[in-house]
């Protein structure tokens, strides 16, 4: 368990669109409009001194329907809130941070501003593998060395795909002096 001094925080993201969809001439053409919550989210996080170099860390975080819409459809069709990240961990200034609960995946978080859709119609999620946000997961995040940090993850065996445990990976170099961001990442057997 967490206690700490909380730090609310979110934003709401919505759009309004028009969209037009130009079928092949047997069936008639689609035209509509309509608003969009793009991710909107509120949550808290903090952190707790234990010692000089040893803190607690916690976060919680919602996703909200802000234009009034259901976030999803079907037999859920009646939630206004699902779950985002949440986890609690104990961080070392020298050692790094340890952390569970659900959250991204390292290979998730290694795109860093490379998505410039992020939460749209247009996110990379909607064209490649790797935008995971996983239950039942301990990691271990390494302080930064030379702008460099080391990021690994393990899933439950309980919850990953098939008989093994799930992993993330990634190794992320970050010097903004340079402009120079490189990222190498991967998902293994996450569900």
């Amino acid at each position: 368990a967490a206690q700490a001094s909380p730090k609310v925080y979110g934003q709401i993201n919505i759009s309004a669109e028009a969209y037009e969809k130009d079928l092949d001439g047997s069936v008639k053409d689609e035209e509509y409009t309509r608003m969009l919550s793009n991710a909107s989210r509120f949550g808290v996080r903090g952190e707790a001194e234990l010692t000089a170099t040893l803190s607690t860390v916690y976060g919680i975080e919602w996703e909200v329907a802000a234009e009034g819409d259901d976030i999803t459809k079907g037999t859920n069709a009646s939630l206004d809130l699902t779950q985002r990240n949440r986890f609690v961990g104990i961080k070392h200034q020298e050692f790094g941070t340890v952390k569970m609960g659900k959250y991204d995946t390292y290979l998730k978080l290694a795109q860093g501003k490379v998505d410039l859709f992020n939460d749209y119609n247009a996110d990379m999620q909607f064209t490649i593998a790797g935008e995971n946000r996983v239950n039942n997961v301990l990691g271990y995040e390494s302080p930064k060395f030379m702008n460099t940090q080391l990021n690994v993850m393990s899933q439950t065996q309980d919850v990953a795909k098939g008989s093994k445990a799930g992993s993330s990976l990634s190794i992320v170099h970050n010097n903004e002096e340079m402009g120079l961001y490189v990222a190498l990442a991967s998902d293994m057997n996450v569900d």
